[in-house]
């Protein structure tokens, strides 16, 4: 009995021991479903959260692509709207009915919106002062001229205008040449004229000019708007015997007149050459003034760039017609540029600058006859030279000199002084100097004299001149005449210290003496004064030895002909 209990007792032991091992794996596999369940819970949250996270961020994708795409939309809205660049048509180039076809051909292939300057059509401002001249001059022949301009415009207009269009311009040419009329009628009959009346009737030619553009415009569908410069704040003064624009007020009359031609759909034409007093009264800024008055039109839009086409490829090396072997200059910097007009080159109006001062316009002068070609670009900054097609241009390693100017008619005036107190009564003598009709090249004190170097000055300016001096107790002087001014401009003149002692060996191969050399510390420039008769020679070798020998590697001067003075 003993034995069969302990027998069942072992036997329950043993399924004790199995239903407690399996109670442990049902306990096991319950966990494990559990933690099955979790994970699949978990897997199912993060299936729903990539779900919702790939939803939203679907829609965060959508928001930022609608930004980008309104970003996108304003910024071609603002380059549409914008106006960033502006182009000046001279009158040299507008001559007739097929240059003006050009002109039309020129503006209409423009990708972005601009604004044009033009000229009056060539030989129009010097018929307009000749019908000014006689009628002063009390002869009725200013009538004839008169009828042959209104005939010539009016032939243009039939050319060139749909036949739509066409009645309208003819009005507007009727009252502008009646208005003529009558004014030179009065200044015939009255045998005078008023303070503004020369102005008002040299004015007119571009008027004429910008309305038979617009009108050729609007028959090739491009619609358009022309402003009379004398209308949209464009006030001017004399300074020191120079008409100059008051930039200042400039900026806050245009102000509202710029937001309205960007806010509105119209190619707009503004007239060049001339502005208004503060009376209203036209006042012109000088004849090939044009480009100055671009300038200003430029500034005013803050434009990116200014094309001037002119009836040349660009800016030379030297005149060409005193030096065949002249090159085109691709590329100068504005302190260059300016230079240049400054001592005589005269493809850009002296003032232009002036308008332009703090922004970063790049002005790019080019051939109305070749408009394939790039002529020359004036950037800002001084940069490297790019090649140009078509014609010979100077190459970037051509010394550090762009290019000679030669400008003839030069007066020395030296003064001794006796003491060093005079230079102040010298200093005033500067300013009224500046008034005279000339200019002052160069201004040199010395240690017991001064040296004022003069062009386009007057025998009368030099005698008044003299009379000042004699006033101001300064009667040592002595005036020297016929000499000659040769500017060698370059924007690493000062970087290269031989290049004067060069200048110098080239001069004193062909026995030429200066007699003055100036070199400047902070301006790119070297001024070669020599005797008129020998400056036409000077400045062909100066530019056969500095600039045409870099082409055919020709040998520099040898060294024992460098100039001793």
């Amino acid at each position: 009995m003993k034995r069969r209990h302990n027998f069942w007792r072992e036997k329950m032991k043993k399924k004790g021991k199995r239903e407690g091992k399996g109670d442990r794996n049902k306990n096991k596999n319950k966990e494990e479903n559990k933690k099955g369940k979790a994970m699949l819970k978990a897997r199912a949250k993060m299936f729903l959260g990539e779900k919702e996270n790939e939803k939203l961020n679907k829609n965060v994708n959508q928001t930022e692509r609608m930004k980008e795409t309104r970003n996108e939309n304003r910024n071609k809205n603002e380059t549409k709207t914008r106006i960033r660049k502006v182009i000046k048509i001279g009158g040299s180039c507008l001559t007739d009915s097929a240059s003006i076809k050009k002109a039309l051909s020129l503006i209409s292939r423009e990708p972005e919106r601009i604004a044009i300057v033009v000229s009056a059509l060539k030989g129009i401002t010097d018929l307009l002062q000749h019908a000014y001249h006689l009628a002063l001059g009390q002869s009725g022949d200013f009538k004839g001229v008169v009828a042959s301009l209104e005939q010539r415009h009016q032939n243009l207009a039939l050319e060139l205008v749909h036949p739509a269009i066409v009645s309208q311009l003819q009005l507007k040419f009727q009252s502008i040449f009646a208005s003529l009329y009558i004014s030179l009628q009065k200044i015939f009959l009255n045998r005078e004229a008023l303070p503004g009346d020369k102005a008002w009737i040299l004015s007119q030619g571009e008027r004429l000019s910008a309305h038979l553009l617009a009108a050729a415009l609007e028959s090739a569908g491009i619609k358009t708007r022309v402003y009379e410069t004398d209308r949209i704040g464009l006030i001017a003064s004399e300074v020191s015997g120079k008409i100059k624009v008051n930039l200042e007020k400039f900026d806050l009359n245009f102000a509202p007149r710029a937001e309205e031609i960007l806010a509105a759909a119209h190619l707009p034409i503004f007239t060049g050459f001339f502005g208004s007093d503060e009376k209203g009264e036209v006042i012109l800024f000088g004849r090939n003034s044009s480009d100055y008055s671009a300038a200003v039109i430029a500034r005013a839009f803050k434009a990116d760039y200014l094309e001037l086409y002119k009836d040349v490829p660009g800016i030379f090396s030297a005149d060409p017609f005193l030096v065949p072997e002249a090159r085109l200059i691709p590329c100068l910097s504005r302190e260059e540029a300016s230079l240049f007009g400054f001592y005589g080159a005269r493809i850009i109006h002296p003032d232009f600058w002036r308008p332009l001062e703090g922004l970063k316009t790049e002005v790019h002068i080019k051939s109305f006859s070749s408009l394939e070609n790039s002529g020359t670009i004036i950037a800002p900054a001084a940069s490297d030279e790019i090649r140009n097609r078509g014609h010979k241009t100077a190459p970037k390693n051509h010394g550090f000199i762009k290019g000679l100017i030669l400008k003839d008619g030069l007066t020395v005036l030296k003064i001794e002084t006796k003491k060093y107190s005079d230079l102040s009564k010298l200093i005033k003598l500067e300013k009224i100097l500046a008034e005279r009709d000339g200019k002052i090249i160069a201004f040199i004190p010395l240690i017991n004299n001064f040296i004022l170097i003069l062009t386009d000055i007057s025998a009368e300016s030099l005698a008044l001149i003299a009379d000042s001096l004699r006033e101001n107790q300064l009667e040592t002087f002595s005036i020297e005449k016929n000499l000659a001014l040769i500017a060698a401009v370059g924007s690493g003149i000062n970087q290269k210290s031989a290049l004067s002692s060069r200048i110098l060996r080239v001069l004193a191969y062909k026995k030429i003496t200066p007699r003055f050399f100036l070199t400047f510390t902070e301006n790119p420039v070297i001024l070669i004064i020599v005797q008129s008769g020998e400056a036409l020679r000077a400045l062909r070798q100066l530019h056969t030895e500095l600039i045409t020998s870099r082409f055919s590697g020709k040998q520099d001067i040898p060294d024992d002909h460098l100039f001793v003075s």
